[in-house]
């Protein structure tokens, strides 16, 4: 840049006397669209008019100093960035929607909130009020057997029972047997309250006492095999079914369940989950029907599985069911009475709640179905030596099996619906850095597109620099001024969004810039001021350039022998300022070297001409973004007060 190329000097000394004649007569001094001596007077009243001291200042510390203030600011942001990165915990990104919840006290989320938080209090205080109660026991009455591990066992199995509150079927006779007509139990359907004598005869019912095989009864509950009796909503793969033909669109018929059977069994392959529990609508049937086979079913089975389920609506109705079923994250099963089929291993209140659909109780029909599937505890490694039961193999299997893939039509039950709980996170992660290409795409364009508008590579580069120093100055009053934690996903599109609206304010800057060095090369044209560039001109550009000067000198000639002549001077005016007011090879000013006081001038005019339109554009986009304050979602809120800082 600093390396001096061509320099012009071929000013004719026939011309000199021409050239400075319209300057030193200022009674023609008019207008821009009527004399050149006009256009001349517009170009000094743009440099020189208008003054504006604070910008003259800084246009002059700017350019007298130019790598103080640029080093200066790349120090001051890349404090401020490494301060926050330091002080405070860098953002987690592997759950991105948290956060994305609404705020607000008439909110549910935010009343859920406030019940968990006196959930954790009340649980607190109950540890603490058991541990002061034991500290006060003397040591002398202590047994000593009283730190053996089966005592701690009976210890710890005691502090469980303290939390128990199932019926027991003698507590249900003695309180008959005293109180046969006082309240025992308030409906949740009916709004009354239940006397021990209707309670009794609920569960007293002898007349479907069903007796299990013992071979059925070690394959059906065998540790850690088929059918679960707990929910565990955190470990399942949960996949559902609805039938193929809309004609027949109850799945309680031998076709559809035979079909859900056979395909149970290719998702336990699928999922490798032989270990594990599970429990389907075909399993259900098979156990209500007293077999350990959902391929042995039949017509008649349904017919049973339907009576039986139909009997326990009266206490499922009650709420004497789902008071047992609530209980089913224990590890041990709920049985109220454990002849009874309602109560045993908690299967009907399991069938009832995510086995059939809402309607199954009213029609003895249900139209959708769901397959439960538990996972272990920790991943298996398999022998090959990678890992399944992960996220990372889950969302494969997702990809692989299911993306749009028919493969579990067979003409009669067709898989409706997935949900794997623990990867749907790790998946949107997945699609959202899928996603980031078409981003990287979009702000290669742009760059391209200004480098191709300016035709400089390092306005393009220290653009983009820029933003992400201006990414640092935000990230610093977002985490320390604010002392905001939370750094939600979306505040990273800040800065794919601000490179666009930044290019676009230095389009505005470089317009300016370009209007004010083309008020400069016209002047030293009119001033017959030799002009030099930075490096050597083409052919094409050297003859434009020596066009421009004697198309110059020419027309100054023309005007003093014509300025007596009105006709003649309004044939030569549209020419004339045609050619001044475009140049017909914009190299020459982009080339033209100036000194510092014209760079001064030219400093000056970009900010008393684009500062404003600058600062305008900024701050409609920023007062933009501020609205979104408004949102009761935490992630809108934030982003929008994030924007308004990178601003």
């Amino acid at each position: 840049m600093n390396q001096q190329g061509n320099v012009n000097t071929e000013a004719d000394s026939d011309h000199g006397p021409d050239h400075l004649e319209p300057i030193t007569n200022p009674g023609h001094q008019h207008h821009r669209g009527t004399t050149v001596s006009s256009f001349t007077s517009s170009i000094v009243n743009n440099l020189v008019t208008r003054p504006c001291w604070l910008c003259h200042k800084y246009s002059t510390f700017v350019v007298k100093h130019s790598w103080c203030f640029l080093l200066l600011g790349f120090f001051i942001c890349i404090v401020l960035g490494l301060s926050a990165i330091l002080l405070r915990d860098l953002p987690d990104f592997n759950d991105p929607t948290k956060g994305f919840v609404p705020r607000g006290k008439h909110t549910l989320t935010s009343r859920l909130y406030v019940l968990e938080k006196l959930k954790n209090k009340l649980d607190q205080q109950l540890a603490t009020a058991k541990i002061n109660n034991k500290s006060k026991i003397p040591l002398s009455t202590k047994s000593p057997l009283s730190s053996s591990p089966m005592n701690k066992k009976y210890e710890e199995e005691e502090d469980e029972s303290d939390y128990d509150d199932n019926l027991n079927e003698i507590d249900l006779k003695l309180d008959l047997i005293s109180n046969p007509n006082g309240c025992v139990f308030v409906s949740s359907s009916q709004n009354k309250c239940l006397t021990n004598q209707q309670v009794y005869s609920l569960l007293s019912n002898k007349t479907d006492l069903m007796k299990i095989s013992k071979p059925i009864e070690e394959q059906l509950y065998k540790p850690n095999e088929h059918m679960c009796t707990s929910i565990d909503l955190n470990r399942h793969y949960e996949v559902y079914f609805e039938s193929s033909d809309k004609s027949s669109s109850n799945l309680l018929n031998i076709d559809n369940l035979l079909s859900l059977c056979k395909k149970q069994y290719e998702l336990v392959e699928l999922f490798q989950l032989h270990s594990t529990c599970h429990y389907t609508l075909p399993e259900m049937v098979a156990y209500f029907s007293n077999k350990s086979d959902c391929r042995q079913l039949n017509a008649n089975d349904i017919n049973t599985f339907i009576d039986r389920i139909q009997r326990c609506h009266s206490l499922y109705d009650t709420g004497l069911l789902r008071l047992a079923g609530l209980k089913r994250y224990r590890t041990a099963p709920i049985d109220l009475f454990l002849h009874d089929l309602c109560f045993r291993y908690n299967f009907t209140f399991l069938t009832l709640e995510y086995l059939v659909d809402k309607t199954f109780l009213s029609t003895n029909q249900t139209r959708y179905t769901a397959m439960w599937f538990l996972k272990p505890t920790k991943p298996i490694i398999t022998a090959n030596g990678s890992e399944i039961h992960t996220a990372n193999s889950a969302h494969d299997l997702f990809i692989e099996h299911f993306y749009q893939n028919p493969k579990f039509d067979d003409g009669r039950t067709r898989i409706s619906a997935l949900n794997f709980m623990d990867i749907r996170i790790p998946s949107a992660m997945k699609q959202i850095r899928v996603d980031m290409f078409f981003v990287i795409l979009a702000i290669s364009l742009i760059v391209g597109v200004t480098i191709i508008y300016l035709r400089s590579i390092t306005v393009a580069l220290m653009t983009n620099i820029c933003v992400v120093l201006s990414f640092a100055c935000a990230y610093f009053s977002y985490k320390i001024v604010f002392g905001i934690d939370l750094f939600p996903y979306i505040n990273l599109m800040a800065t794919f969004i601000l490179i666009g609206i930044s290019c676009d304010n230095v389009f505005v800057i470089f317009d300016a810039w370009y209007s004010e060095k083309l008020d400069i090369y016209n002047e030293a044209r009119l001033r017959g001021r030799s002009i030099e560039f930075y490096g050597k001109l083409t052919d094409k550009q050297q003859k434009q350039y020596l066009r421009d000067r004697e198309y110059t000198a020419s027309v100054l000639k023309r005007h003093s022998s014509t300025r007596n002549d009105p006709e003649q001077h309004q044939q030569d005016q549209t020419g004339e300022e045609e050619h001044f007011d475009s140049i017909k090879n914009t190299d020459l000013v982009r080339m033209m070297k100036v000194d510092e006081e014209q760079m001064i001038q030219m400093m000056t005019g970009v900010l008393r001409h684009a500062a404003a339109s600058v600062f305008v554009t900024s701050f409609t986009t920023s007062a933009a973004f501020f609205t979104n304050m408004i949102s009761r979602i935490a992630y809108v809120q934030l982003f929008g007060l994030f924007m308004v800082r990178f601003y």
